[in-house]
């Protein structure tokens, strides 16, 4: 049985490699049977140089293949202990005598994942373990073959726990030899980033292999972590701010969902299907202009912006402008559409919130820009707990619309205020401490000049991401503007009712375009072919996910939307249980789109939202006289299949004309 020996370098020192090869042929080992990976001129990472050694040792026929750090002792061992493991274990290891202690193996936390050594010594000799330290991890062949490699992007530790877990999820056994025993020396303690790594990757492993209540645990026991790890999670920040921006954005954008699904459903059960529908239609004008609102300035801001404060300046006073030009425009549209007195009222109301957005988005940027957004995003979710908190008690004592928008008037003009303290705070603290702009008059003055020049630069490059925003702005609210027309409020109340369960689903869409578009950025660059692959992968897990909720939600909506919806709010669940199959198309069209956006087709991407904008209104002008919502419902879904259809072959196309 030939057994190869795999080793991977880094700034090890060549007496520690000599010392090796010694011990290696004291056990009868040749020279021909020991793989060096040297990762010190171009560091890919542990399991990277493993699978270099492995890749290596199949190729001459080996049948069994050690793993082994450099910083451990052969002596107390030979081939037979290794042949004789393997007789009994598929991944074998043995007793490890590391720092005056001695461990056999390890086990997995049955709620968190976390790999723990034990130090119990066992009956057996043999005996069977969640996973074996990669310190000294013995692989037969078939393991290879069927397992696969390490997985490259555990970079250095839990890589040997992910691959016992694989093992047994393919039916191989997993153990130690308690009886044989080598040294560790663990020279990796005095690594500056091992708690980074540790923790990193047991929050990989719980993702990748935890059950659905282990990661619910996980998400209670959230507070619990940060408090254990508070002086790994300052640490993370300093050293690397992406990983904490990343999260807070993440988890303040679906806690601030889940508080606006809440007062949805005080509002639908507190208020007249008449107000309710009056309420969305109010919120369908005030945000129909969005886009132009942020004239794509965040997009850009986060792309191109620098630490200059001439530069930010030059970017928010253009924010402020355009929000003046469309909250004028909005109330002007108000009068246009001839609604009655109330409605007209509660727009001009709530536009006010047009400022409130652009300056938490001005308020965005610059954190993003000093890599601190999770500045903005606590801010945020701060702000909309105590307004929602205050709009749910409104709703409950009052039952009358005007109250809800009223004080959501009085919260975004506070909110307005408190975003351009933070940002002259930040300015002034972060950037420029000796700045005159550190005096909130002068502050105001710089966001108040006019910079024409300076504007159309700005414009130049960011109009792209206005016009794909507009015209998905006009998409996704045309139909409650044309059910207004045809139907009135109520037609409204009950379609957006209905629309806001789905809705509130997106957040998988949202979830994978977060993590998608990175990894389709990588992936171009190392070659179309794994590219391609993982296309091939999302396409299948996303329509499996589409199509398990949709049929779910059909089926079980008309037993669990009457706990929530009454009275006349309960023709809406026919509305969710129609457009609850535009998610996997959704889904599958997110797809797409990160490709086309990768590809720099955005341009592309600006013409089918058009054309899927016209198809749309068109639908709708002629199915809503007769059908009314139940016709938007089917449209909906039929204008997002017609989407998908387009997109596959245009990005079909793309790819194929790419080089």
């Amino acid at each position: 049985m030939k057994v190869a020996f795999v080793f991977v370098l880094y700034q090890t020192p060549e007496e520690e490699v000599l010392r090796i090869k010694k011990e290696l042929r004291a056990m009868g080992v040749n020279d021909a049977d020991i793989y060096f990976t040297d990762n010190t001129a171009d560091n890919k990472g542990y399991a990277y140089g493993v699978n270099q050694g492995i890749t290596r040792a199949l190729s001459d026929k080996a049948e069994v293949v050690v793993v082994a750090n450099t910083d451990i002792s052969f002596q107390k061992l030979s081939l037979a202990d290794i042949t004789n493991g393997v007789k009994h274990f598929d991944v074998c290891g043995f007793r490890c005598e590391q720092n005056g202690e001695t461990f056999y193996g390890g086990r997995l936390d049955s709620w968190r994942m976390s790999g723990g050594l034990i130090y119990d010594k066992p009956s057996t000799r043999y005996t069977a373990c969640d996973f074996v330290s990669g310190s000294f991890m013995i692989l037969t062949r078939n393991v290879i073959d069927e397992v696969g490699l390490f997985d490259e992007s555990y970079f250095m530790y839990y890589e040997d726990v992910d691959y016992c877990i694989r093992a047994t999820k393919t039916g191989f056994t997993v153990g130690v030899d308690s009886e044989r025993a080598y040294e560790h020396f663990e020279t990796s303690s005095e690594n500056p980033d091992k708690a980074y790594f540790l923790a990193k990757n047991r929050f990989k492993i719980l993702l990748a292999h935890g059950s659905f209540m282990q990661k619910m645990y996980e998400v209670v026991r959230f507070p619990k972590t940060c408090f254990q790890e508070s002086n790994l999670i300052r640490r993370l920040i300093k050293k690397d701010p992406f990983f904490v921006n990343y999260f807070s954005l993440n988890i303040s954008s679906v806690a601030n969902k889940v508080l606006n699904f809440l007062l949805f459903i005080v509002l639908v059960n507190n208020l007249s299907l008449h107000e309710y529908g009056i309420y969305t239609l109010v919120w369908a004008h005030v945000t129909l202009l969005n886009p132009l609102t942020d004239l794509g300035t965040t997009s850009y801001g986060l792309i191109y912006g620098n630490k200059s404060t001439r530069h930010i300046f030059k970017l928010f006073s253009l924010r402020f402008y355009v929000s003046l030009l469309v909250f004028i425009l909005t109330v002007l549209l108000a009068f246009l559409f001839h609604y009655n007195l109330n409605v007209l009222g509660y727009i001009i109301l709530l536009s006010f919130v047009i400022f409130s957005n652009a300056l938490s988005g001005s308020f965005l940027i610059l954190t993003s820009v000093i890599e601190r957004v999770y500045l903005s995003s606590v801010f945020s979710f701060i702000f909309n707990l105590i307004m929602i908190s205050f709009l749910i008690a409104i709703t409950y004592l009052y039952r009358d619309i005007s109250y809800v928008f009223l004080t959501v008037f009085i919260f975004y003009n506070i909110y307005s205020v408190s975003n351009i303290m933070g940002i002259q705070r930040v300015l002034s603290t972060q950037l420029n401490p000796q700045a005159e702009e550190r005096k909130i008059g002068a502050f105001i003055r710089e966001n108040l000049r006019i910079r024409p020049a300076a504007w159309w630069a700005i414009f130049r490059k960011s109009y792209i991401f206005v016009l794909i925003g507009l015209f998905a702005s006009l998409y996704f609210k045309g139909d409650i503007f044309l059910l207004n027309y045809y139907k009135g409020e109520e037609a409204v109340g009950i379609y957006s009712a209905g629309y806001k369960f789905f809705e509130a689903l997106m957040f998988f869409a949202a979830s994978y375009n977060i993590t998608a578009a990175p990894a389709f950025v990588r992936l171009k660059q190392q070659g179309k072919e794994l590219l391609i692959k993982r296309v091939k992968r999302d396409l299948v897990f996303l329509s499996a996910l589409g199509i398990g909720v949709s049929v779910s939600v059909y089926l079980l909506a008309p037993y669990i939307l009457p706990f929530f919806l009454k009275g006349t709010f309960l023709e809406a669940i026919a509305v969710t249980r129609i457009v609850i199959f535009a998610l996997p198309l959704i889904l599958l069209i997110s797809v797409f789109l990160n490709l086309l956006y990768i590809y720099q087709k955005s341009f592309i991407v600006v013409y089918i939202f058009m054309a899927q904008m016209v198809v749309n209104i068109g639908l709708n002008i002629m199915f809503i006289p007769r059908y009314s919502f139940i016709g938007s419902s089917y449209i909906t879904v039929f204008s997002e299949l017609i989407n998908l259809i387009i997109l596959l072959f245009v990005t079909i196309k793309v790819i194929k004309n790419s080089h």
